[in-house]
């Protein structure tokens, strides 16, 4: 925490502030956990409670039937053109919201606590009841509030869901097919060399707007893009996605899939994080191994067939195994990626879209009992 904070002040992401300015309240608390980009997590849902939800906001169903209709449609495009091929990239943009200039009320509400003590404190939802004017000044708590956009802060989301809708029409009016699905640009076409300039041109304009580029999440190499059937819907898959077939595989993308939901869940999806508390009766890895399990099997297992990652399915026995042990030894901490990576992020984002995996909320499903699954 002390070295997200420092390098967050440096870089005047975020500063300092004092109880006596406060005015709103506190609705915000900053706690570390090990599943999540940075190691740092901020839980807005008392800030969400006290605000209404606006008229027209963020849908993830419209985002997902967006981005199953482009990648079909290109299929078909293709077909009738007589092209045998379709080829897919990604510009994956790194954090957009912290481009995300917050106003004087906007930095009043995102003010969050940072407690000394490294168990997380009780809800700040309890102390926003409590509150409602400045909080009480105290040696062990210290206050800080953002200056540009926090992630998993829901108005915060929806700005910048609006700058990279505008950004995806500016591309389609210069004839450059792209859409956006979350913070993924993807193109789609079945002209590799188009591709690549197409591509080089995204890259070239989003950088250019102050824009980074998550190099490690994205895929800038065209790969080829198939069209799968998944139950009545037309949808469409990649070849690494596909080519699933050893152990080491399996577990390397159960892992990916995991956090890449957590993580959307948060920022996009604006939910609570997942705790883990230091006091619990489990030891992190068991923590790890029941929370990935609960994933496993509810969520993953009883579509793998359907989105064709049969080898996934066929891998894994009923009772588990030494399986989902060996993943879990990636759920002790999410460690930053290097190098080349398996899949970019859009690929884990079609799959969790393809077993439904953003209809449901971590902090809530990963709680609730599994005794309905059906393996």
């Amino acid at each position: 925490m002390e070295e997200w904070i420092k390098a967050s002040l440096d870089d005047k992401y975020i500063e300092k502030t004092d109880a006596s300015r406060v005015q709103s309240g506190v609705f915000c608390e900053a706690f570390t956990s090990p599943w999540y980009d940075g190691g740092v997590v901020f839980d807005w849902t008392a800030l969400h409670q006290r605000l209404a939800r606006p008229a027209v906001a963020f849908s993830d169903k419209k985002a997902i039937a967006g981005l199953q209709r482009f990648g079909a449609e290109a299929l078909i495009t293709a077909s009738r053109e007589g092209d045998k091929k379709c080829f897919l990239t990604v510009v994956e943009l790194k954090e957009p919201w912290t481009l995300q200039p917050l106003s004087e009320q906007a930095q009043q509400l995102s003010v969050f606590d940072v407690f000394s003590d490294t168990t997380p404190s009780a809800s700040a939802a309890t102390t926003a009841a409590s509150n409602s004017s400045a909080p009480p000044s105290s040696d062990a708590r210290q206050l800080y509030t953002f200056l540009r956009g926090p992630p998993g802060q829901r108005t915060v989301r929806d700005d910048m869901a609006r700058v990279l809708s505008s950004v995806e029409d500016q591309f389609q009016e210069n004839g450059v097919r792209v859409v956006y699905f979350l913070s993924s640009l993807v193109l789609i076409g079945s002209d590799f060399t188009d591709m690549l300039h197409n591509t080089a041109a995204v890259f070239r304009a989003v950088t250019e707007a102050g824009f980074s580029i998550d190099s490690h999440g994205s895929c800038l190499g065209p790969r080829i893009v198939t069209p799968l059937r998944v139950d009545a819907d037309d949808w469409w898959t990649t070849s690494p996605l596909q080519q699933i077939e050893s152990e080491e595989d399996v577990t390397a993308l159960l892992v990916a899939l995991f956090y890449q939901w957590l993580q959307d869940s948060y920022v996009w999806g604006c939910t609570a994080p997942i705790r883990l508390f230091s006091n619990a009766k489990e030891a992190p890895t068991t923590q790890s191994t029941r929370l990935l399990e609960r994933f496993v099997r509810g969520l993953v297992l009883p579509r793998a067939r359907a989105i064709g990652l049969n080898a996934l399915h066929a891998s894994l026995p009923e009772e588990g195994g030494s399986l989902l042990e060996l993943a879990a030894v990636g759920l002790e901490k999410k460690q930053a990626p290097t190098g080349p990576q398996r899949w970019s992020v859009l690929e884990l984002r079609i799959a969790l879209a393809q077993i439904g995996a953003y209809e449901h909320v971590p902090s809530e499903y990963l709680a609730q009992p599994l005794n309905s699954t059906r393996l």
